[in-house]
């Protein structure tokens, strides 16, 4: 169930009507009929169709959000290590690769790129309708020759707050992505960021996560941020700076020193 936006599940073929219905119940939304062209009651859909689960604006006929691990895999996973993520997040192979929590994943890109590069991650996503786009990302990937070996070792999801793992598992890196504050030229900005408030609104309990984060991390916590926005809290060790993104590192014995890193 989702506290924002409202959302009804779709079967986009009546064969799979039974299985929507199933979905539906699981994430306790309401079921709809096919799209026919009338005024739906909710905002956005999510749809079951052959090939996989999308979330669609009933208000909009625009290209659907959904989650593709194997395209996704092979057009940046093979430079998976070079990304400044993997850089922030530390050494990533071998028998040093690290347990890594991504503790807010959205549609899971930068999980895919950590475990990509060797991670073993766990995703939290507090959604129940992202959720739902991921696990069915994941399935389609662990079924395919190309994604499905590593992926199945590498990566795993819970469908819930990253609070509740917290008090269960212990990990070497803990990453944080938390909503950023809303622009004001808010439609540049990428149609997934703006659906996403909409659905689940901002992060006010950021800094209580990045709390809990920080006390649980063996070796670091990384926070994803706008290149010029303030850290999410102060003792940064180190940044990694991109054009349009930084990745600020908090070393678990941080020192007062900071740099910044391109």
């Amino acid at each position: 169930m989702t506290d924002g936006a409202r959302v009804a599940v779709v079967a986009a073929v009546p064969e799979l009507l039974a299985a929507a219905a199933q979905l539906a119940a699981r994430l306790r939304l309401p079921l709809e009929p096919p799209p026919s062209g009338e005024p739906a009651g909710a905002e956005f859909h999510l749809v079951l169709t052959p090939q996989r689960l999308e979330l669609r604006e009933t208000a909009a006929r625009g290209r659907p959000v959904f989650v593709d691990f194997v395209a996704a895999a092979a057009a940046r996973g093979r430079h998976a290590r070079g990304e400044a993520v993997v850089r922030a997040v530390g050494p990533s192979h071998g028998s040093d690769a690290p347990a890594v929590l991504d503790a807010t994943a959205g549609l899971g890109r930068d999980a895919l790129l950590l475990a990509a590069s060797g991670c073993r991650v766990l995703a939290c996503e507090r959604s129940p309708v992202i959720a739902a786009l991921l696990e069915d990302g994941m399935r389609r990937a662990r079924a395919h020759a190309a994604t499905g070996a590593w992926l199945e070792q590498r990566l795993r999801l819970h469908p819930g707050p990253a609070e509740d793992v917290l008090e269960q598992e212990r990990f070497d890196v803990i990453y944080l992505d938390p909503m950023h504050p809303q622009r004001h030229r808010s439609a540049l900005a990428k149609k997934e960021m703006r659906w996403f408030r909409r659905l689940v609104g901002g992060d006010p309990d950021a800094t209580g996560l990045f709390d809990r984060a920080r006390a649980a991390a063996r070796r670091r916590v990384v926070v994803k941020r706008p290149v010029h926005g303030a850290p999410l809290a102060p003792g940064v060790s180190f940044a990694l700076r991109g054009r349009s993104t930084r990745f600020d590192v908090y070393l678990a014995q941080a020192q007062d020193t900071e740099v910044v890193l391109s």
